[in-house]
């Protein structure tokens, strides 16, 4: 048996699809590598190559997110049979049942500070949080550090060689005993793949992604351990319409990006300059890209056909959240098609949680009496509880923050909402009740 990594397959130029082809079986653990590491890492797409350049060896790809990469594998085969027949003969495909991971509720959240900064700071659990950048989780580190000091952690890709010597201890422990000291682990994607932890004190898990391979990829990091209390609740985002459309334009970008670049290569047979630039452009460029070896001609470049798979499946993904009219609920359903469909409590969603919050906020203007006869008592009225629902619930097109919802359109959101809130308006009074 012979264990090389995927980054030493892509590299070695002496290890080609006949070396691969003297072995029996070839075996690819945590095979969405090819696609979910593909834009910034075109070797990939050698890596690929060789393995599925093989004739007789068998290939086996294990993973809990194989969805994307074996569409890719398939369309393969079908290049190189021109047979669906031949191609079905050769596939076979193998699910199994998750065990290893146990999900109380799943829970969703609009804002990090409104709706779980004070949850974080104030639980005696354990917390790990997966942000989408590093500049989102060194503000949410510096928002938690104020309050826990060492006890909350930031990892990055740069932490285990040039971070804090508390970085690289708490990645040693990690790797070493598959745990971290610390109340709050806060990481990027970095972790999502090969690192497990066990812990049963870690109880809950935060994800601001919205790709459903890195979501289920982020939450098999904790590993169950036997006994009935290893269980964690789930925290996953429920971005606005908006939001998502920025991600979903960022990501048409790049596919043009692509685009014009596999016309360099393909097309023009030439690097445009950018691709000796020493800038983000630069490394763009390059990544959409790659050297390879093998070309029998001078210009030895090929397109970073993998990364353009993955940005094309990142738009798909993204229109589905953006055109959903709740976007956690979509998020839920990927989550719950791996891990067998059903949690061990309940699913709540934003609307419900934010109705509670909103009440809660409230509880000291129930069955208050304002003044309610001049224009002046009725704008102060409507500008406060106006004030209470706009901090829970986002505006709808056309609402204006100069511009206090009245009485009747508040009622027609608590019935919207299921909020059991009326107003009683009587001898020039109002006062807000519960129903």
């Amino acid at each position: 048996v012979n264990v090389i990594s995927y980054q030493e397959l892509g590299r070695n130029i002496e290890i080609t699809s006949e070396i691969l082809d003297s072995y029996d079986f070839v075996v690819c653990d945590e095979s969405h590598y090819f696609l979910a590491d593909s834009d910034f890492n075109s070797q990939t797409n050698l890596s690929l190559m060789k393995i599925m350049g093989t004739k007789r060896a068998i290939k086996i790809f294990m993973s809990a997110t194989n969805q994307y990469i074996q569409v890719r594998i398939i369309e393969r085969l079908r290049r190189r049979y021109d047979n669906d027949l031949i191609v079905a003969q050769k596939v076979y495909i193998y699910e199994m049942q998750n065990q290893s991971t146990k999900i109380r509720n799943i829970i969703s959240f609009e804002s990090f500070d409104r709706d779980l900064l004070k949850q974080v700071i104030e639980s005696k659990d354990k917390w790990l949080i997966f942000v989408k950048s590093i500049a989102q989780g060194k503000e949410i580190y510096h928002q938690l550090s104020k309050s826990l000091g060492e006890g909350v952690v930031f990892l990055d890709k740069e932490s285990a060689d040039e971070g804090t010597d508390i970085q690289r201890k708490t990645f040693k422990l990690l790797i070493d005993d598959e745990t971290f000291y610390q109340k709050v682990l806060i990481t990027t994607s970095l972790l999502d793949n090969g690192v497990n932890i066990r812990s049963s004190d870690l109880k809950n898990i935060v994800c601001f992604e919205d790709d459903p391979v890195e979501i289920v990829q982020m939450i098999g990091r904790k590993r169950f351990m036997n006994g009935q209390n290893d269980y964690f609740d789930l925290f996953l985002i429920n971005e606005s319409n908006q939001s998502l459309a920025v991600s979903l334009g960022n990501s048409i970008a790049k596919k043009k990006k692509f685009i014009s670049v596999k016309k360099d290569i393909e097309e023009y047979r030439e690097l445009d300059q950018v691709h000796y630039l020493n800038t983000k452009e630069g490394t763009d460029y390059r990544n959409m890209s790659y050297f390879n070896p093998y070309i029998p001609h001078s210009f030895k470049y090929s397109y970073n056909y993998l990364g353009y798979s993955k940005v094309c499946t990142e738009i798909k993904n993204l229109n589905q959240l953006r055109k959903a009219d709740n976007a956690f609920e979509v998020k839920v359903k990927w989550v719950l098609e791996k891990v067998g469909g059903s949690i061990g409590g309940n699913i709540l969603s934003s609307s419900r949680l934010n109705a509670d919050r909103f009440l809660l906020s409230i509880q000291d203007l129930l069955n208050k009496e304002f003044p309610y006869e001049t224009k002046k008592d009725q704008k102060y009225f409507h500008s406060v509880i106006s004030k209470h629902f706009w901090e829970w619930f986002k505006k709808e097109k056309g609402e204006r923050n100069d511009r206090p919802l009245s009485v009747e359109k508040l009622k027609e959101k608590f019935i919207m909402l299921d909020i059991g809130l009326d107003f009683v308006i009587e001898n020039g009074k109002i006062k807000l009740i519960k129903i």
